[in-house]
């Protein structure tokens, strides 16, 4: 994650940009906080969706042995080809290996409550109501734990993106940034 907040600052650098508001999206959300806490000065909100909170070497380890690709093409054949489009054909099983190297340093590696508490900028935490991988309930506990939070919850949105209701999720990414 240090690296992904580093490419983080180097596109602001690139870019001119000196602060900036982050939205995150299930691992997008431990870019984001990642950024925040290596380099507080340069993020003034963030706005998560659907991130799980509280790795753990064991979920971590049951998370990732889901994204086998091999299995994937053999036991749900819709979601590979599904990945082949979104991904490109010859790009989603390195896609997957590369996930499966990520969960588990989460796994090693999680972020834990005084890391949240250390998030010096507002943080609007948002859960779907229908999503399998992350609760709303434990989404609300690390909200507790944010100085500056505010909490949302997205009715009839499951974890997958692009089964989210974007128009809900719109209006609460714009209620949040105005």
């Amino acid at each position: 994650m240090d690296v992904f907040a580093d490419n983080i600052i180097c596109y602001f650098d690139e870019n001119n940009l000196r602060t900036i508001q982050i939205y995150g999206y299930s691992m997008g959300v431990y870019a984001a906080v990642h950024t925040a806490l290596k380099f507080p000065q340069r993020i003034s909100k963030i706005m998560t969706l659907a991130s799980v909170f509280d790795w753990s070497p064991e979920r971590s380890h049951n998370e990732s042995a889901m994204l086998d690709p091999e299995k994937i093409q053999l036991k749900v054949p819709a979601f590979a080809e599904n990945l082949k489009q979104q991904h490109g054909v010859e790009n989603w099983k390195s896609l997957m290996v590369k996930t499966v190297a990520i969960m588990r340093a989460l796994g090693e590696k999680h972020l834990i409550q005084s890391d949240f508490a250390a998030i010096a900028c507002p943080v609007r935490i948002a859960a779907g109501d229908r999503g399998k991988m992350v609760s709303v309930e434990s989404s609300l506990t690390v909200s507790k734990s944010i100085a500056q939070t505010s909490f949302l919850v997205i009715p009839e949105t499951p974890h997958p993106f692009e089964q989210a209701d974007l128009s809900r999720l719109a209006f609460g990414i714009v209620q949040y940034i105005m």
